[in-house]
């Protein structure tokens, strides 16, 4: 069992890896430091979208696109896409690490490397041991506080730094002045949750350095449910307000997959959470229930194959209810390797559904030939980050892709995603503006 978990924590702990010129850097917090338990100011933010995946982080006018090697931005004001520099000057080179949209592109779409603030307009940015802010227009970089040299800006984030993952911070959330995330002490080498005061730039430890892993955690509209280690390696679930001062453990009842150790979507006061697995461990239906920790509420909205492979994954969820990529295999051509020789390649997660809150399926996306990995909403539709998207023929012997590709949605009447278009690194790639504005379906 122990190495069972072990293993599980260290596929968890790589998930979190997270102007131009010499950039100047003002430094505004002390690793360290922490303060007194002062009352919470009142929130302006609400939590992270909807979402299991944070592939962007959207702020008034521009949303960043967390993915490719350089940090880009989509504006919602013209419409173009753009890199995150605004240096004219700059070439924004793989080469020159000091571009302000080079110093944060090992973010994913697994390690929440990023938040925005509206009340202080500001983007705020984990790297490494490090969190760094910017004005919304790249200007002003401050490192915010400091956990190590891992990660500083005048050391290029390269494999080194990388392997120190244990280190880095990561699921960085925003809530009213203050920035939580998960950090490893120093001496215990145990996660906990942090927090940083933006105002008054301390720190502090929320949760012990020893007796409990911090596994998992995630925003509610008025408190936070997290999921952790004890010292008998057993999961235990809890809630607390924001200033963990009124902790509470939850029965692990209300957890539909014990050995699910991260905190699925949150959505206007639930958790959603899909099981694929009965008490005795054997594949069923799979089952999608909507929780409630503060009370201990757990009610199943749907029992439907098509929840039950366990290669589908739910994405994110609005009003109009949960969204999931069903497992879906298609072929898409053949390729040649010296490993496996000729073999077949195609997409699996490809299409979307929408749940509804009383059950009902409905397809909002059917698209064979990408590969989807995040979903998230922006003010005016939907953003979706594919893997890979076959843009030429398909069907046919080594058959061309695109990698690491943004798209931009747009939502019609019936909740449909219609009208894509790229955005970020290949907005202006001609073969993917031709495919869809063709039959891309």
């Amino acid at each position: 069992m122990m190495k069972k978990v072990v293993c599980l924590m260290i596929i968890l702990a790589s998930l979190f890896l997270v102007s131009c010129g010499e950039a100047t850097i003002t430094p505004t917090g002390t690793a360290g430091e922490t303060s007194a338990n002062t009352p919470m100011d009142e929130p302006t933010e609400t939590p992270a979208p909807g979402a299991r995946f944070h592939g962007i982080v959207e702020g008034k006018s521009r949303i960043l696109l967390f993915r490719g090697g350089t940090l880009w931005y989509y504006s919602k004001v013209d419409g173009e896409s753009y890199n995150f520099c605004f240096d004219p000057l700059c070439q924004h080179s793989l080469k020159n690490d000091f571009c302000i949209s080079r110093l944060f592109a090992n973010h994913n779409y697994s390690s929440d490397g990023c938040v925005y603030s509206e009340k202080h307009d500001r983007f705020y940015f984990t790297r490494g041991q490090n969190i760094y802010s910017t004005s919304f227009d790249a200007s002003d970089l401050k490192l915010e506080c400091s956990f190590g040299e891992n990660g500083k800006i005048d050391r290029s984030l390269k494999s080194a730094d990388l392997i120190e993952y244990n280190t880095n911070l990561s699921r960085l959330r925003i809530h009213g002045d203050y920035l939580y995330f998960i950090r490893a002490n120093d001496e215990t080498g145990i996660w906990q949750i942090v927090r940083y005061n933006i105002n008054t730039r301390k720190t502090e430890e929320m949760t012990a350095s020893g007796g409990e892993w911090i596994t998992s955690y995630e925003l509610a509209d008025d408190y936070i449910y997290f999921k952790t280690l004890d010292d008998n390696w057993q999961l235990r679930f809890y809630t607390t307000d924001f200033d963990f001062k009124e902790r509470n453990e939850v029965d692990d009842s209300i957890s539909i997959s014990a050995s699910n150790m991260s905190v699925e979507v949150y959505y206007d006061g639930y958790f959603y959470e899909r099981n694929v697995n009965r008490a005795d461990g054997a594949e069923t239906d799979g089952e999608l229930y909507r929780i409630n920790p503060l009370t201990g509420e757990k009610t199943l909205i749907v029992r439907d194959d098509r929840l039950g492979s366990g290669s589908s994954q739910i994405l994110c969820a609005d009003k109009n209810g949960v969204y999931f990529s069903m497992w879906n295999y298609i072929a898409t051509g053949y390729v040649k390797d010296n490993i496996q020789g000729l073999h077949e390649v195609g997409t699996a997660n490809n299409n979307i559904w929408r749940i509804s809150y009383d059950g009902e399926f409905t397809k909002v996306l059917d698209f064979p030939r990408g590969e989807i990995q995040t979903m998230n909403f922006v003010e005016d539709g939907a953003i979706i980050l594919f893997s890979r998207i076959y843009h030429k023929e398909i069907n046919v012997d080594d058959p061309d892709a695109i990698a690491v590709v943004y798209v931009l949605f747009e939502i019609d009447e019936d909740g449909n995603l219609v009208n894509p278009k790229p955005i970020g690194s290949y907005a202006a790639n001609e073969d993917l503006i031709t495919l869809f504005e063709g039959e891309w379906h």
